[in-house]
């Protein structure tokens, strides 16, 4: 499911398109939980090559930017992850956002993640000064907050033009699922520790989480 573009937004990336008659670029920010939806991001990687053909064939650059290829270990060092998500969903002129059944990380499900989590949301102010208010919540959610959800960033025309998508519950049961049945009939321990690891993917973290990401779902459809 996803959201209807609001005619203001649209209006706006065609004008900043249309004034620049060389060079033009479009800005497609990438935004789910970093454990979980490897297969959409995976899939939109595959298509971006043959998007930037189509793009540079009307004369306009096409630049994604997918966090999940890299936050480099300085901006982690330097507790600026939250900040450099934030400018760049700022700098989009396209948000694709999309959950699986993980909400991400977040002090709902790991009190161990307030410190990074508190440093970073402290070193934004200004423009993100809101935030303050999101202490608790996923940086995913951070992020749709700012391309659409806050106050009136659903009708701004300076914000991206967001898409929000979910993928189905019972997709993610019977990965979660099937994942655990291959572990207990494989007999090499670190490929049954992967597993293990790699069904929570597909299962909300806990109820707290679950109550935060079907808040975040009903203000979005």
């Amino acid at each position: 499911q996803f959201y209807t573009v609001n005619d203001g937004k649209l209006y706006h990336l065609i004008e900043k398109l249309k004034s620049k008659k060389r060079n033009a670029t479009i800005t497609v920010f990438i935004s789910s939980p970093f454990d979980g939806c490897d297969e959409e991001r995976n899939a939109f990687k595959i298509k971006i090559d043959s998007l930037k053909t189509f793009c540079m064939q009307n004369s306009v650059f096409l630049k994604v930017i997918n966090f999940q290829w890299g936050i480099t270990k300085h901006l982690a060092e330097e507790d600026k992850t939250v900040r450099r998500c934030m400018e760049a969903v700022e700098e989009a002129d396209v948000f694709l956002g999309y959950y699986g059944a993980r909400y991400g990380t977040s002090v709902l499900s790991k009190p161990e993640a307030e410190g990074w989590l508190n440093k970073g949301i402290d070193l934004c102010g200004g423009k993100f000064s809101y935030l303050d208010s999101y202490r608790d919540r996923s940086v995913t959610e951070m992020e749709w907050q700012h391309a659409f959800v806050h106050g009136d960033h659903s009708t701004r025309p300076d914000k991206p033009i967001p898409f929000f998508f979910f993928r189905s519950n019972n997709y993610d049961t019977d990965k979660a699922t099937n994942l655990r049945r291959t572990a207990v009939s494989d007999i090499d321990s670190s490929s049954n520790d992967f597993r293990a690891k790699k069904d929570r993917w597909y299962e909300v973290e806990n109820e707290a989480s679950r109550l935060a990401l079907s808040q975040l779902k009903n203000i979005v459809k």
